[in-house]
């Protein structure tokens, strides 16, 4: 582990010189570290829960428990928030939970990993005495964030103890410019969601940690976006991780979020192969052999029906079953990681082994009937044999009386392929499949357009990529609204608000990085953004 010490006196010198002085800060943000969406996770080992116990402000603090090592500490990521080149300071109040044989102190440590594979940790203040009779404040120097060339950073609270436990309570940062996702909205800039408004619903995925109450995120998601899509947290292992034990809390934040400002709630998603728990495929007498048909089908009953009913009239789409298919576009077996296939089968006798999909179509209709019921998977924007057989599964569905209204197509492409004309030759052939549902419709659910291709190495992200990237999503979306004002596109959802908050950091190759959003990793507009907004 490299620590650098910084030298800030020339930085305050000259910081104090001008407007901060008189603590008039470009930026000033006050967040409750007990607060469920402040942020504030653990780097190494240890717990963190919000308590009653100490508090210096507010109805709770942070209590930190269960450290094996000094650097094992509260953290919180900055890489989203501070604007490249600005200089922000940090101050946090922090309290021991008891009485210790020795003197302990903390102090500020800023992790900071670079593109160029590098990390390095900054020392951001001299170490100041703990106490359990007290709260002390820990403020750190002058810090110069170098956005350009930083993948991520991350501010952790260091405490020399090992295993000390303690409190930690009202978080302040301030600097010379504003976080990025305000600067996004002070500075003027037209809503993506207003832009489109006319011809399709436009929203972004993303994770609570980003639907704060501090007016940090908050305002950015509801300006750009009308539709709002939990990532991980409407999945069967977050919302029924132990049989017949709901956990609603992180996505009651996205319905009570999108409720306060005026967006809508697609979920994701009801049923998939992957993050579904275990024991739905156990025989609760003997874990080593699999669930009889009848206990799944009972069990996929209960948690359809059970989600769904729970946010009736709340969330207007679901994503009911998703990536059911295999690149052969089979449904999916044992072979592609799937279970439900192989448990439930052909239940009903009609030569077919898609019942499970059927009947979570069925039992999602039952729960909430004015709900939108949405097939989804990746890859159907491509001609081949999954577009092929994602086609036949639906149409035979609705031949059969499943109320099925309609497909998500993913969209996670590059800025090299499939051609627009391919895409939209996926969006009319499903489209057709209003002959069998009037209603039915077409949605791009998870859009991204990463500037590798497939397993590309690690390259410089130039200007002339992000022109191109520019140019291709001018294009798409050109085509978009040509559909939509066919009827035939209803939905457009991008995997992510920007680029801080995409998977393709670490997909298909581990700190690769990539670029594939509308805004960077400082949620600052890119030349796509702009050029879309050129589109009218």
């Amino acid at each position: 582990m490299r620590i650098r010490f910084i030298i800030p006196l020339l930085l305050c010198l000259v910081f104090l010189g001008g407007a901060a002085a008189a603590d008039e800060f470009a930026v000033d943000l006050r967040i409750d570290p007990a607060e469920p969406n402040s942020g504030w996770r653990m780097f190494g080992s240890g717990l963190l829960e919000a308590t009653t116990e100490q508090v210096r402000t507010g109805a709770r603090s942070l209590k930190v428990t269960g450290r094996r090592d000094g650097w094992h500490s509260p953290a919180f990521d900055v890489d989203a928030i501070l604007a490249d080149g600005g200089a922000y300071k940090f101050s946090i109040y922090v309290r021991l939970v008891g009485d210790v044989d020795e003197e302990v102190s903390g102090h500020f440590i800023m992790g900071e990993n670079y593109k160029d594979g590098r990390t390095e940790y900054q020392w951001l203040c001299e170490n100041v005495p703990l106490s359990s009779e007290e709260w002390t404040l820990i403020e750190s120097d002058w810090y110069i964030y170098d956005g350009e060339n930083m993948s991520n950073a991350w501010l952790y609270v260091e405490v020399t103890h090992p295993t000390a436990s303690f409190y930690i309570d009202d978080f302040r940062l301030v600097g010379d410019k504003k976080a990025a996702a305000q600067q996004s909205l002070i500075g003027g800039l037209p809503s993506l969601r207003e832009a489109f408004a006319d011809y399709f619903l436009f929203g972004a995925a993303t994770s609570p940690r980003f639907l704060d109450d501090n007016s940090l995120y908050g305002p950015f998601v509801a300006h750009h976006y009308g539709v709002l899509v939990a990532g991980n947290e409407m999945k069967p292992d977050a919302l029924q991780p132990i049989e017949g034990r709901f956990n609603w809390r992180e996505a009651d934040r996205f319905v009570d979020f999108a409720q306060k400002n005026n967006m809508l709630v697609r979920g994701h998603t009801l049923l998939w192969h992957n993050q579904v728990p275990d024991w739905f495929f156990q025989d609760p007498n003997d874990r080593s052999q699999m669930a009889s048909r009848e206990l799944l089908i009972e069990r996929l009953e209960t948690h359809v029906k059970t989600v769904v009913g729970k946010y009736k009239g709340q969330i207007y789409s679901w994503d009911v079953v998703n990536e059911v298919l295999n690149d052969r576009g089979e449904i999916r077996g044992i072979n592609d990681d799937s279970k439900w296939k192989a448990i439930i089968g052909d239940a009903d006798g009609d030569g077919y082994d898609s019942d499970y999909i059927e009947l979570a179509f069925k039992f999602a209709r039952e729960a909430d009937p004015d709900a939108q019921l949405i097939i989804n998977d990746y890859g159907l924007e491509s001609r081949g044999m999954k577009r092929t057989g994602m086609y036949n599964l639906v149409k035979r569905m609705l031949e059969k009386g499943i109320p099925v209204d309609g497909v998500g197509l993913q969209m996670h492409i590059n800025v090299f392929t499939p051609s627009v004309y391919e895409i939209e030759e996926a969006i009319e052939l499903f489209a057709s499949l209003k002959e069998y549902n009037p209603d039915f419709t077409v949605l791009v659910t998870e859009m991204d357009m990463s500037v590798y291709r497939w397993m590309e190495g690690k390259k410089e992200i130039t200007d002339e990529l992000l022109e191109l990237q520019a140019q291709r999503y001018a294009e798409i979306f050109a085509m978009f609204k040509r559909q939509a004002e066919k009827g035939n596109l209803s939905t457009v959802v991008m995997w992510g608000l920007g680029d801080a908050d995409s998977w393709l950091e670490n997909f298909p190759i581990r700190g690769r990085g990539d670029a594939g959003l509308l805004f960077d990793k400082q949620f600052q507009p890119k030349p796509a953004f702009f050029r879309l907004l050129e589109l009218e």
